[in-house]
């Protein structure tokens, strides 16, 4: 189970191993499809998502994701809502309000240095988390060295947040080995 108490599963709906379970038992194609269904591995092979990013944001619950808001007609009368489902509170209020800080902090706040500073815009609150990870599921590069996703995600306005992105690169071969 991940962190934010999500399992991942399969197109048929099955759970999927861990990728710690997976890498004892070298069933590459189950890695591949853990990884694939939307988890991704911050640091070295701690998995996270979006919803659990998005359980941040709202005020700590865990809310099912939907795509369709709503569907109007050819006159813009609402003929369809989508209800917003709640499936339990994963961290408290007040956690989710100090996790929204630090990630501001990241971005634009005290001190000299911020890790994320190339999210800041003037006039925005906007918090960020970057992450950089060991793709241990996969074989060593040539050069002898683990492949590595690299990750930010942000919030905004942190205030009230309404917005979440979340970019992935995978395997980038750039001057740095870290995302932030």
């Amino acid at each position: 189970m991940s962190p934010g108490g999500l399992e991942p599963v399969d197109a048929a709906g099955e759970a999927l191993q861990s990728p710690e379970s997976q890498r004892q038992s070298g069933d590459h194609d189950q890695q591949r499809q853990y990884h694939a269904c939307g988890t991704v591995p911050h640091e070295q092979g701690i998995g996270a998502d979006a919803q659990e990013g998005a359980a941040i944001a709202n005020g700590g619950y865990l809310v099912t994701p939907y795509v369709v808001d709503s569907i109007s007609d050819k006159d813009g009368n609402i003929i369809s809502q989508t209800e917003t489902n709640i499936r339990r509170q994963v961290i408290s209020e007040e956690v989710s309000r100090q996790l929204l800080s630090m990630m501001e902090n990241n971005v634009h706040g005290a001190g000299n240095y911020h890790s994320c500073a190339n999210a800041y815009v003037a006039g925005y609150r906007i918090g960020g988390k970057s992450g950089t990870a060991e793709r241990t599921d996969r074989h060593l590069r040539g050069d002898g060295d683990y492949y590595k996703m690299m990750s930010f995600a942000a919030v905004l306005p942190i205030d009230d947040p309404e917005i979440e992105v979340f970019v992935l690169l995978d395997d980038p071969r750039w001057f740095k080995d870290y995302a932030s």
